[in-house]
């Protein structure tokens, strides 16, 4: 119980769920597997249909820019990430049409199962995940894809989960008493910035982020 209710908790924020950092492969399942996307795919769209859309604010498209620009059109894709799995685990109405915007293979994944994953258990999320702080590291912006990695502090102390009836979860949360860092890789495909790939490094803490970047 301890891990469903964790993933369901806020779409990148799980314990036991990890889907690798930057160029690294994801660890364990990965919601982006064939078998798993396609069930996943009839299901999200036969509820997106008649759904109210997400509020998806995607960094503008075009060219990379200056190195300025990368970084911070970038960091806006995953503020968007972070506020649209924030919509999801909210709302547990099972929409996620048009995350395709700001995130893609893993991430993307996630998103979907964790839209799908909140509408079955029926239960929501109350309160917010605050972004404490966004830092860049591994920045290549000649590669054939430029990438680069995104060191985020989330503080997750003002989440709770319910069902349907009001019921709390909380004793049942991944809720540390401090932010949690979570590394997300962002790639620059056909002229946008997506968040493709997502980790939470064991033991690891946001005082950490300084000694680690570059």
């Amino acid at each position: 119980m301890r891990v469903v209710l964790s993933v369901s908790m806020v779409a990148i924020l799980c314990a036991g769920c990890t889907g690798g950092s930057g160029k690294n492969a994801s660890e364990g399942p990965d919601p982006s597997s064939d078998l798993v996307k396609e069930q996943q795919d009839t299901e999200n769209k036969e509820l997106a249909e008649d759904l109210e859309p997400l509020q998806i604010e995607a960094p503008e498209s075009g060219k990379l820019g200056t190195p300025k620009d990368a970084v911070q059109n970038a960091q806006s894709a995953v503020e968007s990430v972070v506020n649209v799995a924030q919509q999801i685990a909210v709302r547990g109405d099972g929409q996620s049409k048009g995350i395709d915007q700001v995130a893609d293979g893993f991430v993307k994944g996630q998103l979907e199962a964790l839209a799908a994953e909140r509408w079955q258990l029926g239960v929501r999320q109350v309160g917010e995940a605050k972004v404490v702080s966004v830092e860049t590291k591994n920045v290549d912006l000649k590669a054939k894809v430029p990438s680069m990695d995104l060191l985020v502090c989330l503080d997750l102390s003002g989440i709770d989960v319910v069902d349907e009836n009001g019921n709390s979860f909380e004793g049942l949360l991944y809720q540390p008493d401090v932010p949690v860092l979570n590394t997300y890789g962002a790639i620059f495909v056909d002229g946008q910035w997506k968040i493709s790939t997502h980790n939470i490094p064991e033991d690891s803490t946001c005082g950490d982020v300084s000694s680690k970047d570059d």
